[in-house]
């Protein structure tokens, strides 16, 4: 056979952008056989199977393995072709949708950071806050399943929203009036999101604190706050909401952390 019009498996390597390696690869898998291969066992292609090599490479970029691509190609047809297109645009929508959603939390997670670089952490304020919508779990339980609660409501919220945003925590007001050890028993968790599932927490007055400090001296901080509420003849109406605004992901020791508490009251 008259090669002159042939590539060499080095030349149509290079041309693919490609390993040798790979292109044996691909041939050991009957992926891309040469187009020609003479008694002294030299391989030849014709410029025509780069566009297999290339098809290959896309199939690979939409995460098919490369038994899923053979069998993709030994049936190949255009109505075939046009379906698994159809199909990866389709997947390609939900990506950009969930990347879209990951970055909503991301930028949420700025801002939080952002506003705490400004913020007096040992102010107690009474502030008017707007309508908010938040995306509430089912009743906590049990004290001491707090942490495996909040790690099925994260993934819960991944699921469902493909985010979760920082994951707040409510407090019923009787726990914070009558609770005398720090020992909380939170009532639900929370997203700050607005979705048909969402309740709006209406606007209002808010007593805001920060309390700087793991979590198991939570009480120290809700006494002081207690104190401006009967200082300013104030009432909780329902519950806290507590919103981290220093966790492990921003600060390496707890004795960091910074938890922001918001409480809804009324005058009385």
């Amino acid at each position: 056979m008259n090669t002159s019009h042939l590539l060499k498996s080095g030349a149509f390597s290079k041309v693919c952008k490609i390993s040798k390696d790979t292109l044996f690869h691909y041939e050991a898998l009957g992926l891309l056989l040469p187009f020609y291969k003479n008694d002294k066992g030299y391989r030849f292609y014709h410029r025509q199977q780069v566009d297999t090599v290339y098809l290959i490479t896309i199939l690979q970029d939409l995460n098919m393995s490369l038994k899923e691509i053979k069998s993709f190609m030994m049936e190949l047809n255009p109505e075939k072709s046009k379906n698994k297109l159809l199909e990866e645009s389709r997947n390609i929508d939900l990506k950009i949708e969930q990347l879209q959603k990951a970055k909503q939390g991301i930028e949420h997670q700025i801002t939080v950071l952002e506003f705490a670089q400004h913020t007096d952490f040992q102010q107690i304020q009474l502030v008017n806050v707007p309508d908010e919508h938040l995306f509430i779990s089912q009743p906590l339980n049990d004290i001491h399943d707090l942490d495996e609660d909040i790690a099925d409501f994260y993934l819960l919220c991944k699921q469902q929203f493909g985010l979760a945003l920082s994951i707040g925590i409510m407090l019923d007001k009787e726990e914070i009036y009558h609770n005398s050890t720090g020992d909380y028993n939170y009532k639900y968790l929370y997203i700050r999101l607005k979705h048909e599932h969402s309740v709006l927490k209406q606007a209002g007055l808010e007593v805001i604190a920060y309390h700087t400090g793991n979590y198991d001296t939570l009480i120290t901080t809700y006494r002081q706050i207690l104190q401006f509420i009967e200082a300013n003849n104030l009432e909780i109406i329902n519950f806290s909401y507590e919103d981290a605004i220093y966790d492990a992901a921003s600060v390496q020791h707890n004795t960091d952390y910074v938890t922001k508490i918001s409480i809804p009251v009324s005058r009385k």
